[in-house]
């Protein structure tokens, strides 16, 4: 007998990611149903961190990037109206069996290290992957002469 579970009904994947090691934490809360999850990746390199996210389908002027309290917040906003997917397998007399196809709006909030120039926040958007580059500060080191 094969059991079929939904992977995001575990209270772990509603609440808490890791991102930054330390207290830092990422809070990830969809908008509509719990099941609507946009797929992040987190990238570490030596200018600072790039996050990827997963969200197909869309146009770049549909997101909104807000930085509130040391928090980078993106979300989504989707018209109410019907997509043209829905509409097509909605006429001609036909039923959908399954849909996967998730058109909907979503707020994805991450807290910001310290150490993020908070000017120097850059996204793009391409083949359906939002990318926010978020770059470390300059360090300046100042020698002082002992006299």
């Amino acid at each position: 007998m094969i059991t079929l579970r939904n992977r995001n009904t575990r209270p772990t994947n509603m609440l808490w990611d890791p991102f930054f090691v330390g207290p830092r934490r990422v809070v990830s809360r969809p908008v509509h149903a719990p099941t609507s999850r946009i797929h992040t990746n987190i990238v570490k390199n030596e200018n600072g961190f790039q996050i990827q996210l997963a969200a197909p389908g869309f146009k770049k002027d549909q997101f909104k990037l807000e930085i509130k309290d040391e928090r980078l917040v993106i979300s989504l906003q989707v018209e109410k109206s019907k997509t043209q997917d829905e509409s097509k397998t909605e006429s001609h007399n036909t039923k959908v069996l399954t849909r996967e196809f998730q058109f909907r709006a979503f707020e994805k909030s991450f807290i910001l290290p310290k150490d993020i120039d908070l000017n120097e926040i850059k996204a793009t958007y391409d083949a359906g992957i939002l990318s926010v580059d978020l770059a470390k500060k300059a360090t300046f080191v100042k020698s002082v002469e002992i006299h």
